[in-house]
């Protein structure tokens, strides 16, 4: 699975119609993922959400490869250390999700406060 993280950074009182004026583009490329058809389906899994279930002890493993380093201690979010100085000079982090994204924002709040020493807003 591939999660994508998009970091807005906002100047106080600008508006977000300011921002999409930016040199950046604000459209995506669309990809085409050649997946089987037995990738796709829920398999021996009576519902998908059984499947998602099962499935989290490997989804969690490939997501965290070549991100921690248990020689160091350390965990290298390589998509954040390039936004690592601007990120510094935020005063909040507010996170926007629905649904499952949502609850993983409410889950990990506490540890982002912790780690950021920001409040953390979760909506």
């Amino acid at each position: 699975r591939w999660m994508l993280l998009q970091v807005s950074l906002m100047q106080p009182r600008a508006r977000l119609a300011d921002h999409a004026k930016t040199d950046e583009s604000t459209s995506r490329q669309i990809t085409t993922l050649r997946l089987q058809l037995q990738e796709i389906m829920k398999g021996n899994f009576s519902t998908f959400m059984q499947k998602e279930i099962f499935e989290q002890p490997e989804s969690l493993l490939n997501t965290m490869r070549g991100r921690i380093d248990f020689a160091t201690n350390t965990v290298n979010l390589g998509g954040l250390a390039h936004h690592a100085v601007d990120l510094m000079r935020c005063r909040r982090i507010i996170v926007i999700a629905s649904g499952t994204s949502f609850h993983s924002g409410v889950a990990t709040r506490q540890l982002m406060e912790e780690l950021s020493e920001l409040p953390v807003v979760v909506e």
